[in-house]
């Protein structure tokens, strides 16, 4: 039984490795108050994270007390550094993507509703 145990969380090991792999991170810090459709994030520091590959993928912003998943598109063109695009529109600073050092990534219908 005990064999049959540590087997099973060595498969475990396994899958959680992988999985952590096939996604990407980075970390930004938005110095004002942002839009994302309906959606506000205030200033702070935020993770980004997203599925290996280029195309549309969901983006999962999480910090600052906030939670939001959005839909991207991933491009391969990678930045020198860190931060995020962004337009105004009135008195409203709207977000519009994200360079990283991994790729450019663009929210998808990013204006505001």
């Amino acid at each position: 039984m005990k064999k049959l145990l540590s087997g099973f969380a060595l498969i475990l090991a396994f899958v959680t490795v992988s999985y952590a792999a096939a996604q990407h991170s980075t970390s930004v810090t938005l110095y004002e108050t942002v839009y994302i459709g309906s959606n506000t994030l205030p200033a702070g520091d935020y993770s980004l994270h997203w599925p290996d590959g280029s195309g549309v993928v969901e983006l999962s912003i999480s910090g600052n007390r906030h939670k939001l998943s959005v839909p991207i598109t991933v491009t391969p063109q990678a930045a020198t550094t860190n931060g995020a695009i962004i337009t105004m529109s009135g008195d409203k600073t709207l977000l519009q993507g994200f360079s990283t050092k991994l790729g450019t990534l663009m929210i998808k219908d990013a204006e505001t509703k």
